[in-house]
């Protein structure tokens, strides 16, 4: 088999039913992914147990190294991961692009619903380096699935959109949660900062910061036509600019956008100076700034 470097291969240790992460390479030369710690699943149909894929906890090893290597390690894990498995990534900054040209246009694209989670939240850095998007999560999925981007930084994505977080789902039937992220220095067309495109499944962005981030529509958020829900929580969304319309957020039209208390757009510019926070096809009123109250009278002498 062949997996980056190394060669994988997985057996059942005699005395357990959790499967081991072996290489053909000696321990000395330090494989790539160190920790796989694997759960198995049981689906009870009737009287019958089924054993699904396991689920793995893989740790991706970045500690000090290039980022282009530590990019090379978080894509080979990337490619390996089944629906379900969860990435920890070290502390680093991971960059350079695929090999493949049908995935070269991120950093790092992922296909599977899987977690993907800074091991310190706000030490893992994902680098378009200025000549690609961050990050990338395309998934098709006909039964329940859920995404989880946690604790990671986006920045330096160049491209038409979705630079510096792109999103895009079949169907309706996967959660996207982005926890704890920053995505911040991303330019580009449409959205960004994030862009979710052909995408009816439901969104969750919660204790991000999305700011610095610059577009022709939508610097910050761009939310294409006919989406599910999204639901900003505790996030801040500030110092964005659109050349055009949406400095904050462009929504379509057909989101239905959520903000709870302690979420906050502002500070954001836009071309059309009515639409620096947000530009909402739904909502006319979203973003325009209500009139200047007239000056208070004269006191009395």
């Amino acid at each position: 088999c062949q997996y980056y470097i190394k060669c994988i291969s997985h057996r059942y240790d005699q005395t357990s039913t959790v499967p081991y992460l072996g290489t053909s390479d000696s321990a000395a030369a330090a494989p790539i992914l160190h920790t796989r710690e694997v759960d198995m699943l049981l689906l009870v149909l009737g009287s019958a147990s089924i054993a699904t894929l396991p689920r793995a906890v893989t740790v991706v090893k970045c500690g000090g190294a290039d980022a282009a290597v530590c990019g090379d390690n978080l894509r080979a894990a990337a490619a390996a991961a089944v629906s379900g498995d969860e990435l920890v990534l070290e502390d680093g900054t991971y960059g350079g692009k695929s090999n493949d040209p049908r995935q070269d246009l991120y950093t790092v694209m992922i296909r599977q619903a899987i977690t993907l989670r800074a091991q310190h939240p706000g030490q893992v850095v994902l680098d378009g380096e200025g000549t690609r998007g961050a990050l990338a999560v395309s998934i098709t999925a006909f039964t329940p699935r859920t995404v989880v981007l946690s604790g990671l930084r986006l920045t330096r994505g160049q491209a038409s959109g979705g630079v510096g977080l792109f999103l895009s789902a079949t169907g309706s039937n996967t959660l996207f949660v982005v926890e704890n992220c920053e995505i911040y220095n991303n330019h580009g067309t449409q959205g960004a900062g994030v862009l979710m495109e052909n995408f009816q499944s439901p969104v969750q962005l919660t204790g991000c910061r999305v700011h610095g981030n610059s577009a022709v529509d939508g610097g910050g958020l761009f939310l294409e036509a006919n989406g599910g829900p999204v639901a900003l929580k505790s996030t801040d969304v500030y110092n964005n600019t659109a050349s055009r319309y949406g400095g904050g957020l462009y929504n379509q039209i057909g989101h239905d956008v959520s903000l709870d208390g302690a979420t906050a757009i502002h500070d954001n510019t836009a071309g059309s100076d009515w639409s620096s926070d947000c530009y909402d096809l739904d909502d006319p009123a979203c973003g325009r700034k209500p009139p200047t109250p007239p000056p208070p009278p004269p006191s009395p002498p």
